[in-house]
């Protein structure tokens, strides 16, 4: 329990969030995804599965999340542009996340490896 507390105050510190879904605990929905935040769901269209959240500018790799490879749907609801790259490819592999904007389904779907919030 106390690991649990300890990664949690870790992620909320680094302005990132984890709500895990399944049997037994509501789904994350769109609704679920708060103003000011970038949200990522593990399945789609906003429903299933694990959301991360993330407020903060900068990179994230999202397998230090436990998540890479796992993106279906995602939700900018920020002011600032981010992306999302395949793999980490900056060139073939960017995606753009444009400001207020979100993606009920992610083509190619479950490719996303970073998240860059800002200077995209």
């Amino acid at each position: 329990m106390r690991k649990i507390l300890a990664t949690l105050g870790v992620s909320a510190l680094m302005g990132t969030s984890l709500i895990a879904a399944g049997t037994g605990t509501a789904w994350a929905t769109l609704e679920d995804c708060p103003s000011g935040w970038i949200c990522l769901w593990q399945d789609g269209p906003f429903v299933n599965g694990r959301m991360l959240k993330f407020n903060a500018p900068g990179t994230y790799h999202l397998g230090d999340y436990g998540f890479n490879d796992q993106m279906s749907s995602w939700a900018n609801k920020t002011s600032q542009s981010a992306c999302w790259y395949e793999h980490g490819d900056p060139i073939s592999g960017r995606h753009g996340m444009p400001a207020g904007s979100s993606s009920a389904v992610v083509n190619p779907n479950d490719e996303a490896s970073v998240l860059v919030i800002g200077n995209c």
